[in-house]
């Protein structure tokens, strides 16, 4: 997983996941944006030469000849093989090993760690004075035996001595916060009249290129309805938590404290009676894989849902629509990756959301819900039926109108039937034994009603069921209106 002629004698640390990349920092505490060309950084030998500095599981596993060329006979701008100079300055001459914090061959950031990578992937030393700490740089094995705690400790969310007798930590300097939300002020935001009103309204999600930034997850729920109602990271995540499967495997598992459900019970009933998507979740469809973690540019067509998606999206927000776009360049400009300025979009009310293609037909093979979820729809992964790959949004769209019209339509008879049923008990007069029977069918029908008001997908959760109580309901006010009108059914 290093990059050429950097050996691990030579590296402070790897940074990076099994389930997505890995970078390195060099024995000079120096962030690895370079390899060496014919040569070792041991030695002092060979050439430093930008990129190719970056191991990218998804390329080096997933993105075989044939997979690049089944892409590109989709996708023609996709590079036609997964050679490395295919993919321009995000790639390298090495497939699988990506150009991140570089452009190959051309230029690269030179940082210290401690001003980039370290605020996230932290790393604490016991060096008693800066000259010993100064003398260590260069030799990883003296920088390493002085290390006295690597990754999210104690102290980053609590503060130093904060379990000792009388002490406070700095009362909780940080939190989740820190590390994952990531913003992005986007000046054409503030200058709307939204904007104007309340400056957060320009609070945008960090973007690498065209896809949301690693860390994002608190900037992107910070414009979300969820968000409006008080949630926070904690109120599903606990934080001394990390992951509930093997940190080896290809894909991350968090472990919970709150599930969708427990807030959303309505969703829950419905979906629990559907077979369609019964051994789905509701993060399968809410909570796509989305984020860029390298920023592989050469990578990323958000337009089909692909192919740089390596975090799960926290918006949860699915917007019905043909054509509205999650995310979008700056107005005018081409869809394209390279493009400077991509931001997430908002809805008429101000909140985040997902569009048709990433929700139901993304390609994300670190996507567990999608791995393990026969491709779901996707023209790349899915292993359905040909006729459920779907190519583009409008094709979605189209078939949720199929479950969503019906549904719609029933729905509105079963209202104006309650409507019609509520002003005739004013001025009708009915038997005891007639006038209950009207309420009792009345309150199931309202049920119902209530049921798919609170659910809000309009049959995409679990079109046969919710089809089946809406169909029941018409029945009971059907009923219902012939009793009030002398007509026993």
């Amino acid at each position: 997983i290093l990059a050429d002629g950097i050996t691990p004698d030579m590296i402070y640390a790897t940074v990076g996941t099994p389930r997505t990349k890995y970078g390195f920092i060099d024995a000079w505490l120096v962030r690895g944006t370079y390899h060496i060309r014919d040569g070792l950084l041991r030695d002092g030998s060979g050439k430093m030469v930008a990129g190719g500095n970056q191991f990218s599981r998804g390329w080096a596993e997933w993105l075989t000849p044939e997979m690049a060329a089944k892409i590109n006979a989709v996708i023609p701008e996709f590079p036609e093989t997964n050679d490395g100079k295919a993919f321009g300055p995000s790639g390298s001459h090495q497939v699988g090993m990506s150009s991140y914090g570089a452009k190959y061959e051309k230029e690269m950031l030179f940082q210290p760690a401690s001003s980039y990578c370290e605020v996230c992937h932290s790393f604490k030393f016991d060096f008693e004075t800066k000259e010993e700490y100064l003398a260590a740089l260069g030799d990883p094995k003296k920088l390493q035996e002085h290390t006295i705690s690597k990754g999210i400790a104690c102290e980053e969310c609590h503060g130093a001595g904060g379990h000792l007798d009388g002490g406070n930590g700095g009362g909780m300097p940080s939190n989740c916060e820190r590390c994952h939300q990531r913003f992005n002020f986007v000046d054409e935001l503030a200058d709307t009249e939204e904007g104007q009103d309340k400056l957060e309204y320009a609070f945008g999600v960090k973007m690498k290129s065209a896809c949301p930034s690693c860390g994002t997850e608190g900037s992107q729920m910070f414009a979300s309805m969820h968000y409006e109602k008080g949630m926070r990271c904690a109120t599903c995540h606990d934080p001394h938590e990390v992951t509930s499967n093997d940190w080896k495997s290809g894909y991350t598992k968090p472990k919970m404290k709150k599930e969708c459900s427990d807030c959303h019970a309505a969703q829950a009933e419905i979906a629990a009676n559907t077979k369609t998507h019964s051994d789905q979740s509701c993060t399968s469809c809410h909570m796509p894989n989305m984020g860029s973690c390298e920023n592989f540019t050469a990578m990323q067509f958000p337009d089909q849902a692909g192919f740089d998606a390596v975090r799960k999206s926290h918006m949860w927000k699915i917007e019905i629509d043909p054509t509205q776009k999650t995310l979008n360049p700056p107005e005018g400009k081409p869809r394209e990756s390279t493009v400077k300025g991509w931001t997430v979009a908002k809805n008429a009310n101000g909140n985040n959301y997902l569009d048709l293609m990433w929700s139901c037909a993304r390609t994300a093979i670190s996507d567990d819900n999608v791995v393990n979820g026969k491709g779901c729809h996707s023209q790349f992964q899915s292993e359905l039926d040909p006729s459920l790959h779907y190519k583009d949004q409008q094709e979605i769209y189209g078939e949720v109108m199929k479950f969503q019209t019906p549904i719609k339509e029933t729905y509105a008879q079963v209202v104006g039937a309650l409507d019609t049923i509520d002003q005739l008990l004013e001025v009708t007069k009915l038997s005891v034994e007639d006038k209950s029977q009207v309420l009792l069918l009345a309150d199931k029908a309202q049920d119902a009603v209530t049921l798919l008001e609170k659910d809000g997908s309009w049959g995409v959760h679990g079109a046969r069921y919710t089809h089946k109580r809406i169909d029941a309901a018409l029945t009971y006010v059907t009923q219902a209106q012939a009793i009030i009108n002398g007509k026993k059914m």
